[in-house]
């Protein structure tokens, strides 16, 4: 289910710019605002959160402030010594621990702070509008106080001075008119692992706003200074706020998109029995004691939250029985006891619902109404804004805590929430007035690009960084003398004021200060000081005659070549050359010239010209004499180096096939895969196969290469074989590769002719008769194998060469094996498995009667082992097809096709 966001448009008003020369142009940086650990949105899971970073002002370079860690200041005495405590700052970080009785302002000591130090950043404005660095410190323990849990700051403001060399002094005869603002870095709760995000401060009410220093509504206590002595101030403070974690949810959210009830106090309507209600805005009002008031909501300070989202949860009724012992525990505990109980027990949140405020910031959740999902007394609730951002806001919810409305004593929004539990149709239970006091950040960074200062006419670009307030927003120009020179209204106007240009009349030594405005808070600043004009100090020029230009040939490039190819032109730039003179070049590869049409030098290297060239290009006159510059040739010497051609690539594709393939009549004929390949071992996109002469019976798969179908063999033939070429075409090139597919009848059933049979007639090979060495080697290689580690019969491995093809096998009537010869069917029947290699073929065997002729020197060649699952057997009449196969695979890899047909006579 999805929320729908909605609020009233953004306004884009403008005041008139009283001095328009002061605002020309932009310069506007917008970062997305600092991040804070926030639970995901409804049905959504949560996603990490960006590190904490506080852009309230440039706190990379902060001073080092801290009084008690350098020893000047040690115990809560020395804050009263006026002398010691010269030109301080000081106060305390309270954890806004829902409580009935806490203290409203910073120097009651009645709220903890967190239980680990917390660094503390301060930064004031002199009264001329004058911004100061930051200056930092930590938080300490004071003796005395160590059971109260508070936590304390000092930090010594020191004197700085300013581009224009003036000194500023914090708590100076100026005291009265200064202001100042403190803040701290991103922290977390150790006892929840929970982010703690500004709420309040002191003396300035919203996070991150520039107080006076006369301001003591909120506890803060100024110690003025004047000529002869400095001042300081006491009671500043910060709160804040604990953002809640996964913990405090159910796991189904409840998502409420009905809106709000028009009388959330009294209202019957049948689907809101159960209901919480109430208002959210944002707190703009400055320096209120007591607290946030709803009576005094307006447009101009407080405005309403529209588009923000309000969440709620409750405890089952076991929840709420456990959660009695956490709500006797003493405030400052509850929020830690809150977190163990839930992840021990997460079936204790009953329900949370979550709904959208309406333009006017009124908001309804509505509860199931059955079971225990709803308990006014064991509540909490929090908001997010429209980017699903958790928001600080005041009331009883400032840490994760079930408990009652109206448990923050002045921290309540006012007026506090109330019950009305009557209904005669229904059971209603109606909580209405859970109002919600939203502490919106405003952590802004103003800075700009002249930290020296700048000269009357000079123009200053400001950057603002971080997530501005989206209403009620002002940039504001002020003078020296305080008065506002320009002002720029709400978000989208504002870039208009982030230039200035320094007015002529300006006074070196004053202050311009620009200030963003939220409600009537000062949140940020920044001030550009007026310095003196820099002096010229440039010798002046005495105008030159302007002289002849001299002949000269400008600086050529070295330039890289490959020999074969050719060249860029390479231009000469030569200028001033007396007429009728020309450019000549030498030391240049063979192949190039200089072109005297162009001046340029052109051409294609020759293929053999590799090497390194210096070339020497010269001017000469009409008469062929160098030309003279101030008593120099003119001359221009650059290297040509020349690499030497790439060698030239074999076929752009590598075809490759089983090459001869045997199988007999009764066989089931397997299919025959072609592939085609680059170099690189890739089949290129598009190639395509064909076979012009391929055999009846068989058929080519002209994309993916496959040959599939049968050989036939005719009835009064014992063998056939064809050869045939497939090509394989890519738009990279072509090639082809010969196959040779052999059919035969089973050699077993082969008819045997009667009688004696002469021994065919060896061919005579013109190689040399075996020495005893070649015979042993022989027998070596016949019982080892190849030495690749091949067993003998297993086809060769593609490295091997092809070997010369074997003497053709004896016709069928001229020689028939014994019967002893014969091998069983299984060992002389090809494996249609296997790819035969014609090197592998055993001679034919010795008709019978007759001895084997003798290899070797008398030695008797080992018996060789029955081969089983071989295409090509070693014995028996296999013999006769593995001849015949190796001598189809010779004559087919010299031709396109052949036909061998031997018939039985």
């Amino acid at each position: 289910m999805t929320t729908t966001t909605s609020g009233p448009a953004r306004r884009a008003r403008r005041r008139g710019i009283a001095a328009a020369a002061l605002c020309a142009g932009l310069s506007i940086t917008l970062p997305v605002a600092p991040a804070i650990a926030q639970d995901a949105p409804p049905q959504e899971a949560p996603s990490a959160a960006p590190e904490p970073v506080s852009r309230a002002a440039d706190v990379a370079d902060a001073i080092d402030a801290d009084a008690v860690a350098d020893g000047s200041i040690t115990t809560i005495g020395d804050l009263a010594d006026q002398k010691k405590a010269a030109q301080t700052l000081s106060g305390m970080v309270h954890l806004a621990v829902p409580h009935p009785d806490a203290p409203a302002g910073a120097s009651n000591a009645g709220l903890p702070g967190p239980s680990e130090p917390v660094r503390v950043f301060a930064q004031w404005r002199d009264a001329d509008g004058t911004v100061s660095p930051v200056y930092t410190g930590e938080t300490h323990t004071f003796p005395g106080e160590e059971d109260a849990g508070a936590l304390r700051f000092v930090l010594r403001l020191s004197d700085f001075t300013d581009p224009a060399g003036r000194e500023h002094r914090f708590g100076g005869p100026a005291h009265a008119a200064q202001s100042y603002r403190v803040w701290t870095a991103p922290a977390t709760n150790p006892e929840t692992g929970n982010e703690l995000v500004p709420l309040r401060h002191a003396g300035g009410y919203t996070p991150y706003a520039f107080s006076p220093v006369t301001e003591t509504r909120l506890g803060s206590s100024p110690v003025l200074g004047d000529r002869n002595r400095l001042g300081h101030v006491l009671g500043a403070g910060v709160w804040l706020y604990e953002v809640p974690g996964d913990y405090v949810k159910a796991e189904d959210v409840i998502v409420d998109e009905k809106g709000p009830l028009p009388n959330p106090a009294q209202g019957r309507e049948p689907d809101a029995v159960r209901t919480v209600s109430g208002n959210v805005w944002k707190e703009r009002t400055p320096q209120r004691p007591r607290g946030p008031r709803g009576q005094v909501v307006n447009a101009t300070q407080d405005p309403k939250a529209a588009g923000y989202r309000v969440f709620a949860s409750t405890l089952t009724e076991e929840g709420a029985r456990a959660n009695e012992a956490v709500l006797a525990l003493p405030p400052e505990e509850r929020a830690a006891a809150t977190r163990e109980m839930l992840l021990e027990h997460p079936e204790y949140v009953a329900a949370t619902v979550v709904g959208e405020t309406d333009d006017n910031g009124d908001y309804t959740l509505r509860f199931p109404t059955e079971g225990d999902a709803y308990d006014q007394e064991n509540l909490y609730l929090w908001v997010e804004d429209p980017e699903g951002r958790p928001v600080s806001a005041y009331g009883s919810s400032m840490q994760p805590i079930f408990q009652p409305r109206g448990s923050a004593g002045p921290f309540e929004p006012q007026p506090v929430a109330q019950v009305n539990n009557r209904g005669a149709e229904l059971p209603y239970q109606r909580l209405y007035g859970a109002h919600q006091a939203l502490a919106v950040s405003t952590d802004v960074r103003l800075s700009h690009d002249r930290p020296e200062g700048a000269a009357p006419g000079e123009a200053v670009e400001v950057t603002l960084e971080g997530r501005v307030p989206d209403d009620a927003t002002d940039l504001e120009w002020r003078a020296p003398d305080g008065s506002t020179a320009a002002t720029c209204r709400d978000v989208d106007g504002l870039e208009d004021c982030l230039r200035l240009t320094v007015p002529e009349d300006a006074t070196p030594g004053e202050a311009y200060s620009l200030v963003l405005v939220s409600g009537r808070s000062p949140i940020a600043a920044t001030s550009v000081t007026v310095v003196e004009p820099a002096e010229d100090e440039s010798i002046p020029l005495v105008p030159l005659v302007p002289a002849e230009p001299l002949p000269g040939i400008g600086a050529i490039e070295d330039r890289l070549a490959v020999a074969g190819e050719e060249i860029d032109p390479i231009e000469v730039p030569a200028e001033a050359l007396p007429e009728g003179s020309r450019l000549e070049a030498a030391g240049l590869p063979k192949g190039l010239s200089l072109d005297p049409e162009t001046g340029a030098i052109v051409g294609t290297i020759d293929a053999e010209a590799a090497g390194v060239y210096d070339v020497l290009v010269a001017a000469l006159d009409a008469e062929g004499t160098p030309v003279e510059a101030a008593g120099r040739p003119v001359v221009e010497r650059f290297t040509i180096t020349v690499a030497p051609a790439p060698e030239p690539e074999d076929e752009e594709l590598i075809v490759t096939g089983p090459g001869l393939i045997v199988h007999t009549v009764d066989e089931e004929p397997r299919p025959i895969d072609v592939g085609a390949a680059d170099h690189a071992g890739n089949t290129p996109e598009g190639t395509r196969f064909s076979a012009d002469d391929l055999p009846p019976g068989l058929e080519l798969d002209e994309e993916t290469g496959r040959i599939t179908g049968r050989l036939e063999l005719p009835e009064d033939e014992w063998l056939v074989a064809d050869a045939f070429t497939v090509r394989a075409e890519a738009p990279g090139g072509a090639a082809g590769e010969t196959l040779v597919v052999v059919v035969t009848v089973d050699p077993a059933a082969a008819p045997r002719p009667e009688g004696p049979q002469p021994q065919p007639e060896e061919p005579d090979s013109g190689a040399p008769e075996p020495g005893p060495e070649d015979e042993d080697d022989g027998d070596k290689d016949e019982n080892r194998g190849d030495e690749d580690g091949d067993e003998p019969g297993d086809g060769h491995d593609g490295d091997d060469p092809i070997p010369d093809a074997q003497p053709p096998a004896p016709r069928p009537g001229e020689h028939s094996p014994s019967a002893g010869d014969a091998p069983s069917d299984e060992a002389g029947r090809p494996d249609a498995g296997d790819e035969p290699v014609p090197g592998d073929a055993p001679a034919a065997p010795a008709p019978a009667g007759q001895e084997p002729k003798d290899a070797g020197a008398g030695d008797a060649r080992p018996e060789e082992p029955e081969q089983e699952g071989g295409l090509l057997a070693r014995t028996g009449p296999a013999g006769l097809l593995a001849a015949a196969g190796a001598g189809l695979v010779a004559v087919a890899l010299g031709a396109a096709a052949l036909i061998a047909r031997r018939r039985l006579g």
